[in-house]
């Protein structure tokens, strides 16, 4: 009887150990884990007027100031609502919202740059444009992407 209940003992703790080590491998494989993202205010320094970025993922808002960088990490897997709100005291300049994926083990980034010419180059992910809403010809662009880690772009 004993060696009955040491084989079944092992048998469920192998067991478990086993679903665990699974559920670790399909966590990476479905991005379920956590991931980074970079997020970034650039402004252009002939606007005048200060403005902070208002940025919303999946529920959190992160702020950051003009010239800001900050890294942060965001869970869950699939597309995620992203919002950025371009402010100027209590003002809504700008608004842009989309789905976005950030897997992991990638480069991820929503980063908003304020005046100026339109962002070009090959590396800059979806762009979106936005007038200024009192501040015309300024715009907002909200820059979004992603690349594999060591990805050469």
């Amino acid at each position: 009887m004993k060696r009955f209940q040491s084989i079944a003992r092992s048998g469920i703790v192998g067991g478990t150990v086993m679903l665990a080590l699974a559920a670790a491998a399909c966590s990476d494989l479905l991005g379920l884990g956590n991931s980074e993202v970079d997020l970034a205010l650039r402004v252009d320094a002939s606007i005048g007027y200060p403005v902070r970025l208002e940025v919303t993922i999946d529920g959190r808002t992160f702020q950051l100031d003009a010239e800001e960088t900050r890294t942060v990490e965001v869970g869950g897997s699939g597309a995620q609502q992203t919002l950025a709100l371009l402010l100027s005291g209590t003002d809504t300049l700008a608004a842009d919202a989309a789905a976005q994926t950030f897997p992991e083990n990638s480069d991820n980034w929503l980063h908003a740059w304020v005046g100026g010419p339109r962002p070009v180059g090959l590396c800059l992910g979806a762009v979106s444009a936005a007038a200024l809403s009192g501040h015309a010809p300024d715009s907002v662009f909200v820059l979004r992407g992603n690349l594999p880690k060591g990805a050469v772009c």
